[in-house]
């Protein structure tokens, strides 16, 4: 086999596995998927960057009208209230909840306007051929951001308190509601026909980056790792790590092998969330006063409550978000880590990695669903606010909530996947083309 020089564009590595390829050229329409676990290499999109471009540009527009316009009017016992989605982050505030008011605005305000103006100030120079400044920094906290954007899911938070609202209230739908109810889709269909690699591609190339040259040793194995080769999880990029803290010649992140301290990082983070985990469940979400005296409502207690009431689907959607995905979540984030450490007499197969992997996929795709009650109190708090005739308040198991959530993420974040991959016996002798 011949050395590999890390300055060909077409290297990848796989961020599950840590399989090297060498990526053919791509048609528009086209993809490439890892041979070995099957994850996303990379893509290309027809018109990619100008249809990304458009419907960020639409949902600019959305998420503006949706942040400054009167989101929902709320009407009972004589009194009314129109709520705004910053007086819902406003409100928990004022109510002594200031940690899930933090959590909120990060979620529903501070990722999303990154998301969105981040990749305009990405895509419009590109648009000409060119990148902007600080194109990689840019598109660093863009990566970052996608994680925590979770308005698709304060959405769903926002149907379940209208449901709730429905018996008790007079609604009323502002044009904030519906532009949020556009910008959803929108988003979503931002996200999916922008891939990240190709965006990554026309940067450099718009910026005319070169890295320096470098031989790369061959290996029988077929990990990057194997051969001294890092994968920048942020821009996709191979090089090689020539020390513990090597930055990424593209985007300027720190390279390593694998990510430092994986493991312990994933179990004290899953740990300190099943510490929480309790007093999310066992503490009131939130707490009712009103003309019938004063009440306290746990997230089972909720359950109950909407499925004596007849609303099922509802209370099956609480009950799979708050209780069934973070119990499933922590359990597999557990499970992780012991087949990771465990020392067999046998090194796993390609199967044992494959169903990790697997594993590990889930968690990442299902934990932010968690968060739908934590919206549901925001929503219902600022909406709740009649003096004399019903007031809602944040109870201490909203943060705890919010906490086992955050934790989780953070968790499967820390944790590497290719460490599984290490032990697995090969089932390839060298690169190949993806």
């Amino acid at each position: 086999m011949k050395s590999l020089r890390y300055t060909d564009p077409r290297l990848v590595a796989c961020h599950e596995c840590d399989a090297l390829y060498r990526l053919r050229p791509l048609r528009p329409g086209e993809h490439s998927d890892c041979g070995r676990c099957g994850s996303r290499l990379a893509g290309r999109r027809r018109k990619g960057v100008q249809r990304a471009t458009a419907l960020f540009l639409g949902g600019a527009v959305l998420f503006g009208v949706a942040i400054f316009c009167p989101f929902l009017t709320v009407g009972a016992g004589g009194q009314g209230n129109t709520v705004h989605l910053w007086t819902a982050i406003s409100q928990l505030a004022e109510e002594d909840g200031v940690g899930v008011a933090m959590a909120v605005a990060l979620f529903l305000i501070v990722a999303p306007l990154i998301l969105v103006l981040g990749n305009l100030y990405l895509l419009l120079p590109l648009l000409l051929g060119k990148a902007a400044p600080g194109s990689s920094k840019v598109a660093r906290a863009v990566t970052t951001m996608e994680e925590w954007a979770m308005v698709e899911v304060f959405f769903v938070g926002v149907l379940v308190a209208l449901l709730k609202l429905g018996s008790l209230a007079k609604l009323g739908y502002g044009e904030g509601f519906w532009a949020l109810l556009a910008f959803v889709p929108c988003i979503t269909a931002a996200r999916s026909v922008l891939e990240r690699h190709e965006l990554w591609a026309r940067l450099s190339a718009a910026a005319d980056f070169h890295r320096p040259q470098s031989h790369v040793p061959p290996s029988d194995l077929p990990s990057a790792a194997a051969r001294g080769l890092a994968c920048c999880h942020t821009c996709g990029s191979v090089a090689t790590a020539a020390s513990h803290h090597s930055p990424c010649p593209r985007c300027s992140t720190s390279l390593h092998l694998r990510k430092p301290s994986s493991l312990a990082r994933t179990l004290a983070l899953t740990v300190a969330s099943l510490l929480l985990y309790f007093p999310a469940n066992l503490l009131p979400i939130m707490d009712v006063s009103g003309i019938k005296g004063t009440g306290a409502s746990t997230i089972l207690g909720g359950v109950v409550t909407f499925w004596h009431h007849g609303s099922y689907l509802v209370a099956a959607i609480i009950f799979t978000a708050s209780v069934l995905i973070p119990v499933a979540k922590l359990i597999a984030l557990f499970w992780l880590c012991h087949i990771t450490k465990a020392q067999r007499k046998r090194p796993p197969t390609n199967a044992d990695a494959l169903a990790a992997t697997k594993v590990y996929r889930l968690t990442e795709l299902v934990g932010r669903w968690s968060m739908v009650d934590v919206f549901v109190v925001a929503v219902l708090v600022a909406t709740v606010q009649f003096s004399g005739v019903m007031q809602i308040r944040p109870g201490g198991a909203a943060l705890a909530f919010a906490g086992v959530v955050v934790l989780t993420m953070l968790a499967a974040l820390s944790y590497d996947p290719r460490l599984v991959w290490d032990r697995a016996t090969p089932d390839e002798n060298s690169s190949s083309d993806a």
